[in-house]
């Protein structure tokens, strides 16, 4: 636990700014020493050549380490100043390790590792330290003009925007060059449509969304300058936050009301930006879910055009990677999708979700057919649950009348995720089912459930329906209930999921074809 703080954790603890300098200090270290060593070994290049190279390396690691994950950033229209400052800090380190070095000469008997250690120490508590002060002052400046001069004023006679377009450019810009770098080496990439070329906006860019990768191919090969929505109702998984935190995106309070972040959206849109947004809103379900209408409602109410674009291939990617294989990857820009009309004869709701559903249809369509079959949404799904007593095989599947429904939770695995590991609940009965377990614990976990939910009472409307999720709420009570009658007792819980899936073959453009499909829990 202590090792994802300091790795994946926020920043503004000393403690953990201390440590993470370390470790860049080490990286930084071995990459100078790394480039030094193969630049003149291999490369044969002279010594000031191959020093210099080592050194910008390691100054690059040690500055973009310090700007996204030692220190809290600090706003882009301070980058001059950030980096001057950040170079002037480390000419003023340098020379404190080498006039320690010079003076260690006047003590023979030390050993040149102790001098060498302690001209080292020094050098990085100046820089740590110079930094970190460097750091706070204009992250003090910034919130100071802020009070005292306000937002950024559009054009007179306007009202402020929500948020300004574009924003944390330089940020963007080396997310968008790291990641259209480094994609190319692990996936094979297919990209195809001319969406991504000649751009102007407004424009809404929308995608599948089934994983993060996602959210990484859209930055790298959509439009430059592409402001995000993304889940602003659960926090985000410690393992991405630091690229969260360099890229930044507007926040959704997904299945409530966000005024907010639908104001800022529009405000992008207003100011001729690139709005990039999944319209399924989310992803626990691994084929394709049904069209939130809020893409159409941003649509309509700015008249900015769709641009669809298709990800294919995401459902191999981990089996490749565990092989040591290069995942070929499917990149399809599509036709622009112009806004839907305010004005319909069954009225705006109706022309929204039309639109909507218009925009997935399209996105699927831009998937290759040998994609499509893990997408194909199952018909005839049915759930069954069925609970016993450890032992005496007892069914005490009645104490849970809408026990259906739990199953429908329960063979959800990544919305159990979130909650254990997003919202850090702890429902770990509930995840691994395998075992028993006593009925306190189970009663335990679906409280912790519900706990959450009075919190968020229209978490599970948004990826249900308020049918099914006022089922699963009161399933919960009832195993809540369940458990503290068994509550020393050992619960066994069973689940089965049936469904026929569409097979879709390559070579041919429809699919009649249906398998069954069982799970166990």
């Amino acid at each position: 636990m202590r090792s994802k703080k300091i790795f994946f954790g926020t920043n503004h603890s000393k403690r953990v700014q201390l440590t993470r300098a370390l470790i860049t200090s080490l990286v930084a270290g071995a990459g100078d020493y790394g480039v030094l060593f193969i630049s003149m070994e291999f490369l044969g290049l002279p010594l000031i050549a191959a020093g210099s190279m080592g050194m910008v390396l390691g100054l690059s690691i040690s500055y973009f380490s310090s700007k996204i994950w030692i220190f809290p950033p600090v706003p882009d229209e301070y980058f001059k100043l950030e980096i001057s400052l950040f170079i002037s800090i480390a000419i003023a380190g340098m020379g404190i390790h080498t006039l320690i070095l010079m003076g260690g000469n006047r003590w023979p008997e030390l050993h040149y590792v102790v001098i060498k250690s302690i001209a080292v120490g020094s050098m990085f508590l100046w820089n740590f330290s110079m930094r970190r002060l460097a750091n706070s002052l204009i992250r003090a400046h910034y919130r100071s003009r802020r009070k005292t001069r306000g937002k950024h004023q559009p054009p007179k006679g306007r009202k402020p925007f929500a948020v300004d377009y574009p924003r944390y450019r330089f940020r963007r810009k080396f997310s968008r060059l790291l990641l259209r770098t480094l994609l190319p080496l692990v996936f094979r990439l297919d990209i195809s449509g001319d969406g991504n070329t000649d751009l102007q906006g407004p424009l809404i860019v929308a995608g599948n969304h089934s994983g993060f990768i996602e959210v990484l191919l859209m930055i790298a090969y959509g439009p430059k300058q592409l402001e995000l929505m993304g889940a602003g109702d659960v926090p985000m998984e410690p393992k991405f936050r630091v690229f969260t935190r360099l890229y930044s995106f507007i926040p959704v309070n997904r299945g409530n009301v966000d005024r907010a972040a639908m104001e800022k959206a529009l405000a992008v849109l207003k100011q001729d930006g690139f709005l990039g947004i999944f319209p399924e809103g989310g992803i626990w379900q691994s084929h394709k879910s049904k069209a939130q209408k809020g893409v159409s409602w941003i649509a309509m109410n700015s008249g900015a055009p769709v641009l669809p674009v298709s990800f294919g291939g995401l459902q191999n990617i981990s089996e490749a990677l565990r092989h040591f294989r290069r995942p070929a990857l499917s990149i399809t820009f599509g036709n622009v999708i112009p806004a839907p009309p305010a004005a319909h004869p069954r009225g705006r709701r109706f022309s929204m979700q039309e639109h909507a559903e218009t925009i997935m249809t399209k996105i699927i369509e831009g998937i290759p057919l040998q994609h499509r079959e893990a997408l194909a949404a199952p018909e005839q799904e049915r759930w069954r649950l069925q609970i016993f007593r450890e032992g005496s095989e007892e069914d005490l599947s009645d104490a849970i009348p809408h026990r259906e429904a739990l199953a429908r939770l329960l063979f959800t695995p990544v919305l159990l995720k979130t909650f254990a590991v997003n919202l850090k609940r702890n429902v770990t009965p509930l995840m691994n089912l395998k075992d028993s377990h006593r009925g306190h614990d189970l009663s335990r976990a679906a409280s912790e459930i519900l706990d959450y939910l009075r919190e968020n009472p229209h978490f599970f409307h948004y990826r249900f329906g308020n049918s099914t999720a006022l089922s699963i709420r009161r399933a919960l009570e009832q195993l809540r209930e369940l458990g503290r009658v068994e509550e020393h007792r050992l619960l066994r819980i069973r689940g089965e999921y049936s469904c026929l899936r569409p097979a879709q073959h390559p070579d041919r453009n429809t699919a009649q074809e249906k398998h069954e499909y069982v799970e166990y829990l």
